[in-house]
């Protein structure tokens, strides 16, 4: 089935309700609210089918208050119905909406001039020519004008057959699924359904999603496509989604729903922007079906001989937004436009203005290599492509081509990370430091990378291999060339004893204790198991090693506390001793052991 979402726009009063319920009988103003007032408050969504094509429609308020619920229901749109009454023309709003779809990427326009049953030849002339030429001001391919009343059924039927014919290609397509929700609501026996407009890839039923803002891992018990029961839905097509969570409670309309793990939220967006803004505005951030306060920042205006003053711009948000490369915005400022752009870097990014500026330079231009470039000279920790989806709107496999193509680069495909080779000399320093602080330093290319969170394995095991030097090799570790690998162990075990001991009831976890002595986990973890077999330490639970003398203490002092109390539980011995409640519980749990203690109920008490 061939499927096109079209938004209607234009001027209050202009006849946008009227029109689609000629089109196929739907009544958009349904609350009492609307119909009191005989004006269109919320957005409502119908179609119209037949053969195979689908015509969806979003119907959006023409009040100028109304202007953010307008860019709610237009985002997702491929085409637009701009309604312009011949008996009135272009009004206030009828312009400003024009800008609007023009800020959303809506380029696909039909001009509809409506009530022409009421208006002389004139006027429908002067309407539709007003129009056609306002509409030249902008980069829009418009369709079809048609001259229509809602009266005139013939008018109505060829509208509506020219869209039965109508095929538009997607535009907002992505590598991932995005989805705003724009209406929730509950049915009896179904559950949580939400609505919304489904960009990018296709989404399938029992397939598992993720709401971002609400933290929330969700399942698709079904979904509807235009009141249809359907297996996939695909992109710019309308979807109810039927929620399946324990935590459903927790999703809100407007919240952002992709797969889970490919999006970050952020709290700045550095964007181009079109319109007319001042440093430091306060303004509200229309995205998707959001509406979030900000606060912008002028990076820079761009060159002369654009269409619309343009900027670069930072946007710093009241809350996190889940925003993805070159996702189209709006701003208003007091309720009224400012202007639109486009999300160029959804991730902030600690550059200083003149390498930001760059950097949103190129990314204006698609200049992907060279903004890698930029990338890997300024962050010399590097920066990684598993979130390429949604900073570039790319697939990290394709991210990881490009990657591929740069130049004194380190390239690590498993991790999906890119270095510059400075890297590999920092990380050498980095070992030169362990071994010159401690000699008894016992490492492996991952013990080093978990100390440099943002070093890899890979890159890690690169610079060893250069350092060959400098380092011997010996049971999987790396020490300082020259050292008696044996002599070594033992004086490990000797500081990992010394310092459990030095612990006494609390002793430091296996891992704090490894830092302190700059050894591997598996350097760490042989020692403990040979002092363990020795039975000079004794083994808990899973992180808790304790000297067998500071056992006996623990024990001794418990025997003491039954003494005093006449038993010994949590509660009384958590305070006797001193501790928290972990360890507590486990020197009662090993009081377990003493042939004198029995357990009764939650309390230790001596055996009659």
């Amino acid at each position: 089935m061939s499927s096109i979402l079209l938004a209607s726009a234009g001027h209050i009063d202009h006849g946008k309700t009227a029109l689609i319920k000629a089109l196929n009988g739907f009544e958009g103003d349904s609350t009492d609210e609307e119909k009191r007032r005989g004006i269109t408050i919320d957005l409502s969504f119908s179609h119209l089918e037949k053969d195979g094509a689908n015509i969806a429609f979003i119907d959006v308020p023409g009040h100028e208050n109304l202007l953010k619920t307008m860019i709610s229901g237009a985002f997702g749109a491929q085409g637009a119905l701009l309604v312009v009454s011949s008996t009135e023309g272009l009004k206030a709003q009828s312009l400003e909406h024009i800008k609007i779809l023009e800020f959303l990427g809506i380029k696909k326009i039909i001009l509809c001039i409506t009530k022409c049953d009421i208006a002389s030849k004139e006027q429908i002339s002067h309407s539709k020519s007003a129009s056609l030429a306002e509409l030249k001001k902008y980069d829009f391919d418009v369709l079809k004008s048609f001259e229509l009343s809602i009266f005139d059924s013939s008018s109505i039927e060829e509208l509506r057959q020219f869209l039965f014919a109508l095929r538009i290609e997607n535009t907002q397509n992505s590598c991932l699924p995005r989805y705003y929700i724009d209406r929730l609501f509950n049915i009896k026996g179904a559950g949580l359904v939400a609505t919304g407009t489904l960009l990018g890839s296709s989404i399938e039923l029992g397939g598992k999603l993720y709401d971002y803002d609400a933290g929330v891992e969700l399942g698709i018990r079904s979904m509807q496509v235009h009141d249809k029961p359907v297996n996939v839905a695909n992109n710019a097509q309308r979807v109810a989604i039927n929620i399946s969570s324990p935590l459903a409670h927790k999703i809100k309309k407007g919240d952002f729903i992709s797969k889970k793990g490919n999006f970050r939220g952020f709290k700045e967006l550095d964007c181009v922007f079109f319109g007319s803004i001042t440093h430091g505005a306060e303004v509200s951030l229309c995205i998707g079906t959001k509406s979030i306060n900000a606060k912008a920042s002028v990076l820079s205006s761009k060159k002369e001989g654009e269409k619309n003053e343009s900027y670069f711009i930072s946007l710093k948000l009241d809350k996190e937004v889940f925003a993805s490369f070159d996702e189209r915005f709006v701003l208003l400022g007091g309720g009224a436009l400012l202007g639109g752009g486009r999300v160029l870097n959804p991730i902030s990014e600690p550059l200083k203005k003149r390498a930001k500026i760059e950097l949103l330079t190129m990314l204006l231009e698609h200049d992907f290599l060279g903004a890698f470039e930029l990338l890997k000279n300024t962050h010399e920790k590097g920066f990684g492509l598993l979130c390429a989806a949604q900073r570039f709107g790319i697939l990290p496999s394709s991210a990881l081509k490009i990657a591929k193509e740069l130049k004194n680069a380190i390239i690590d495909e498993d991790e999906l990370n890119v270095y510059d080779t400075s890297a590999k000399e920092s990380l050498k320093d980095f070992i030169r430091f362990i071994i010159s602080k401690n000699e008894l330093a016992m490492f492996s290319a991952s013990s080093v990378a978990l100390k440099l969170p943002w070093a890899s394995k890979m890159l890690a095991q690169m610079a060893i291999d250069e350092m060959k030097s400098e380092l011997d090799f010996e049971n999987g570790l790396y020490f300082k060339k020259g050292a008696d690998f044996s002599k070594l162990k033992e004086s490990l075990e000797e500081g990992i004893l010394r310092e459990i001991e030095r612990g006494e009831l609390a002793p430091l976890a296996p891992y704090n204790i490894y830092d302190i002595f700059e050894c591997d986990r598996k350097a760490g973890d042989d020692a403990l198991k040979r002092l363990t077999a020795r039975g000079v330490v004794v083994r808990l639970e899973h992180n808790l090693f304790i000297s067998a003398k500071n056992l006996d203490l623990a024990k001794k002092r418990l025997f003491e506390l039954i003494a005093r109390d006449g038993y010994a539980d949590v509660s009384n011995a958590k305070d006797f001793l001193n501790l928290s409640r972990k360890y507590t519980i486990a020197y009662l749990e090993a009081l377990d052991n003493d042939e004198r203690i029995e357990k009764i109920e939650n309390k230790r008490v001596l055996k009659s």
